[in-house]
């Protein structure tokens, strides 16, 4: 294996259905590094950008976006937790960091809610890599769906990136 790349393998084609319950983390232009991150939960979409909170209530409305900008998608199911937040709770996590910029990326709001709802710590410097290994370690991932991707088999390689890479982004988009 190049560890310059994370493999997902095994992917199934995602169905619209898969982000109607339970919690998912939703890696978006797989083919960009770094790309940008989404949070399902029970079929809202989340994310954090640079103009502040996305929130999508309708998984339609997000799958149709992917589709039309042609940004493939994929999405890590996880099992459920003992604890499930509200959507105001939720709402209020993603608010509270306002908008991404070079010292708040779009994976903070999404590990605050994943340490919150799965009691996982996380460092301010981690990116999805991180995260996804905690996840795995507590066997906390149910499955990895994709949409809107061209895989050659099952697997797909991603491009390792670090927190200055995401800094160096956010620096680009800002100014």
């Amino acid at each position: 294996m190049n560890s310059s790349f994370f493999i997902f393998q095994n992917l199934k084609e995602c169905d619209i259905n898969d982000l109607q319950q339970g919690t998912s983390i939703l890696i978006y232009d797989v083919y960009h590094t770094p790309p940008h991150l989404f949070l399902g939960i029970n079929g809202n979409i989340f994310s954090l950008g640079t103009s502040g909170l996305k929130f999508f209530r309708n998984v339609h409305s997000f799958l149709r976006l992917s589709k039309t900008k042609n940004k493939g998608v994929l999405v890590v199911k996880l099992k459920p937790s003992g604890l499930v937040m509200s959507l105001d709770e939720v709402i209020e996590v993603f608010r509270f960091y306002e908008k991404a910029n070079y010292d708040v990326t779009c994976l903070n709001p999404i590990s605050n809610v994943i340490s919150q709802q799965y009691n996982i710590e996380f460092t301010s410097n981690s990116v999805i890599f991180d995260v996804l290994g905690k996840l795995e370690a507590k066997s906390m991932i149910n499955e990895i769906l994709h949409f809107n991707v061209n895989l050659q088999g099952s697997d797909l390689r991603l491009k390792k990136y670090d927190i200055e890479d995401v800094k160096n982004h956010l620096n680009q988009l800002i100014h």
